[in-house]
């Protein structure tokens, strides 16, 4: 028998078929001759056939089979462990990345990252963009974000205010169309109406900030964006989404809306992105965001991107996605800020403390920033000698009285709220970000997503509710690669967040102000006081022992019986005023209005 016959024997016939096509092809740097010898022959085999599998396929277009040529990202082994290709010096490359920037995956596997923007083979147009920009490399979630989205992977990623998250969705979705629409020569646009990558914002502003990012990439990628909000006409959205659209970018109430209406189809959407989506889940667009994906296919790619992912919504999350693969940059030991922001918690005792506080504080910002700044002495410049400063109020009503105060002290100064026309705010945010407005006063709307460049200074006049939107305020600074400074003015009214705000100082390792830690302290060493039955009970429940409970309620029958007649003729006039629909008290009113 001659070594033909014994090597006709070994192999099988249909493998054998696949090796005389393949003669001349190579997988994993090595020719089909080399594989043979190897213990690795079947399953360096087997990949090679799925990747000719893949990389081939076929789309009907125009009544047509055209030859498609997928984006090899998609199909490429991200994994360090199971890529042969890397060598040892990038293993460890890896490893000094992941370790550097603290980088936690959910599953523990480590995937090969977009150290560099050569490692991304992104289109030349994408490629472009990037170096008119002045990027020199990917940020932290972006490189791990990157290769996992180009996979098809469900992700949520967290990572701290400013550190590119936007990109991180925004860049691979337009890779993918861009690779899509160039197989099959650009789809007409009446196949264009029904968009293919939806984003869902919670705020009107950050909805209008992911789309002036999403078009630098896109208008260059031969793609069509289009976003949709809240406060305007629909009619106009409406015409921009027939005339065709790839990339809709929406908040929750009006997506449904224009759904109702039968305007906007998402019956081809394979990419979904929630930004921000603690905050929207949080405000209560569940309902809302529920009834947009009953309207998406099920076979979709769903990405969460956010600074912060609380306990009480991660439940609500797994509805929504498929296997997820979830992403921290950073510790992973609680809420933390970013630590390029110095932030000053002062402690006040009245609002009068806090107003003279305030403005004791933008005199010492004028003067620092005069210093390292030459001063204009022109009367037209002299507003621009002051830094870019963002103030938090809670309500937007003080927000205005603030606003006027301010300007009363000769500052310029806007505000931004809820109350104003969409008109008003976009105009607002346009000299903020142009730099004709140095101070703005705004509510919580400003507090998530947006990106102001040069924003030195974020001043919380009132202390948010909860730390969560602590950190996104204070975000609002120190975009990037920038640093920032806050100023947080603290109550005894929040002296139910002392502790969790000290955590957050500790894990951003700042400075914890004496005053703070004291309130800590009297109430971790808070007793509440005892009734006279012995048991110990909450002053502000108004919930006493049952032993009390009872001699409250004997003494309220006691003086009902010895003042029956005033008791049965104030029953008689309460009913006889519901009857005719009369108010008989000041009180009865003012519980109305509320």
């Amino acid at each position: 028998m001659t070594n033909n016959d014994k090597n006709e024997k070994i192999v099988p016939s249909n493998i054998r078929n696949i090796i005389e096509v393949t003669k001349t092809k190579k997988s994993f740097g090595k020719s089909t001759k080399e594989i043979k010898t190897n213990n690795t022959f079947s399953s360096a085999l087997k990949g090679m056939v799925e990747n000719d599998k893949t990389n081939e396929k076929f789309v009907k277009h125009d009544s047509k089979e055209k030859k498609v040529v997928m984006n090899n990202n998609d199909e490429q082994q991200n994994s360090i462990s199971t890529d042969d290709s890397i060598s040892k010096e990038d293993s460890i490359k890896f490893e000094e990345f992941y370790n550097l920037h603290q980088v936690i995956i959910s599953n523990d596997e480590k995937f090969k990252p977009f150290i560099s923007f050569h490692d991304t083979k992104f289109t030349k147009p994408i490629m472009k963009i990037i170096e008119r920009e002045g990027y020199n490399s990917p940020t932290p979630i972006q490189a791990i974000s990157w290769p996992l989205a180009l996979a098809g992977k469900d992700i949520i990623s967290i990572a701290r205010t400013g550190s590119g998250k936007t990109c991180g969705y925004l860049i691979p979705a337009i890779q993918k169309l861009s690779m899509n629409n160039k197989s099959i020569n650009y789809r007409e646009k009446y196949d264009r109406k029904n968009p293919t990558v939806l984003v869902l914002a919670p705020t009107r502003e950050l909805v209008m900030q992911i789309e002036t990012e999403a078009q630098k990439y896109a208008v260059s990628s031969g793609l069509s964006v289009v976003s949709v909000y809240g406060g305007v006409s629909k009619f106009p959205q409406i015409k921009e989404i027939r005339s065709g659209v790839d990339i809709i970018i929406a908040t929750p109430g009006r997506c449904n809306d224009l759904i109702s209406m039968g305007a906007l189809n998402l019956k081809n959407i394979s990419y979904l992105v929630l930004d921000e989506a603690d905050r929207m889940l949080d405000m209560g667009f569940e309902p809302q965001i529920r009834d947009v994906i009953e309207c998406i296919p099920q076979k979709r790619q769903t990405l969460f991107f956010t600074a912060t992912w609380p306990n009480e919504v991660q439940s609500l999350a797994l509805d929504f996605l498929n296997d997820p693969i979830q992403i921290n940059i950073g510790k992973n030991d609680g809420l933390s800020a970013n630590k390029a922001i110095t932030q000053n918690i002062i402690v006040v005792n009245n609002l009068m403390e806090k107003e003279s506080k305030l403005y004791e504080i933008l005199d010492k910002i004028k003067a620092d920033y005069s210093s390292k700044v030459k001063p204009s002495t022109s009367r037209f410049d002299s507003d621009y000698n002051f830094p870019k400063t963002l103030i938090f109020v809670g309500t937007k009503a003080f927000c205005d009285f603030l606003a006027d105060d301010l300007a009363e002290k000769g500052m310029r100064c806007d505000t931004l709220h809820g109350d104003l026309s969409q008109q008003a705010r976009t105009r607002t945010m346009d000299k903020f970000r142009k730099g004709s407005l140095r101070i703005l006063v705004a509510t919580d709307v400003a507090a998530r997503g947006l990106d102001v460049k040069d924003v030195e200074v974020v001043i919380n006049y009132d202390f948010p509710m909860n730390l969560d939107d602590y950190v996104h305020r204070i975000g609002r600074t120190a975009r990037g690669n920038d640093t920032g400074v806050a100023y947080s003015f603290f109550t005894p009214k929040d002296k139910d967040r002392a502790k969790e705000l000290c955590e957050v100082l500790v894990r951003s390792e700042q400075e914890i102000p004496d005053e703070l830690a004291l309130m800590v302290r009297r109430k971790d060493n808070y007793k509440p006081r005892a009734s006279k039955s012995g048991r110990r009970y909450n002053s502000y429940s108004d919930r006493g022992s049952s032993r009390g409970d009872n001699r409250r309620e004997n003494y309220r029958e006691n003086y009902r019986e010895n003042n029956r007649s005033n008791y049965d003729n104030y029953s008689k006039r309460h009913d006889s005023s519901e009857r005719s629909g009369n108010n008989f008290s000041r009180r009865s009113n003012l519980r109305r209005s509320f």
